[in-house]
């Protein structure tokens, strides 16, 4: 292989494994790392970690971050239904602050027992809904990454 193949590939490669952004709508963003997905439809934002696991999916909603607290159950019923929070934890993504909360509940598709971890965000149009959950430990286990995402959140 020649000296200037050997580069040409590895560029290519390089933008292989590059971050990528995905719109949530059309004034927020974020930065996915190498191997994460993600897709935005009817408001929706959908994104699918490496390992396939859990099922993430982010609102962005007009309602004040407060509010958006209060309602939590109401909001993710879809997802989760009889999510029951054992921890509120205080949190900053980036410049956005928030809660994260942890708990369990059952997954709306099919009734299994999920771990959940909600996270709002305020940001200055409003509310940013995180929905994170799946059986087993992949919320738990993603949940450092997910926060470096969220970080990127602009």
């Amino acid at each position: 292989m020649t000296r200037i193949s050997f580069l040409l590939l590895l560029v290519c490669l390089t933008g292989l494994a590059s971050a990528a952004e995905i719109k949530l709508n059309d004034s927020l963003a974020l930065t996915l790392p190498p191997g994460w997905t993600g897709s935005t439809k009817d408001g929706i934002t959908t994104l699918i970690a490496p390992e396939k696991t859990p099922h993430i999916q982010i609102r962005v909603l007009p309602q004040h971050a407060a509010t958006v607290q209060a309602n939590v159950t109401k909001l993710i019923v879809d997802q989760v239904k009889d999510f029951s929070p054992a921890n509120v934890d205080m949190v900053s993504e980036g410049s956005h602050p928030g809660v994260c909360l942890t708990g369990t509940g059952v997954e709306a598709d099919d009734g299994d027992p999920s771990n959940a971890e909600i996270t709002i965000l305020s940001v200055p149009t409003g509310t940013v809904l995180v929905i994170s959950h799946g059986e087993g430990t992949g919320t738990a286990d993603r949940s450092k990454a997910l926060a470096g995402i969220l970080a990127s959140l602009h």
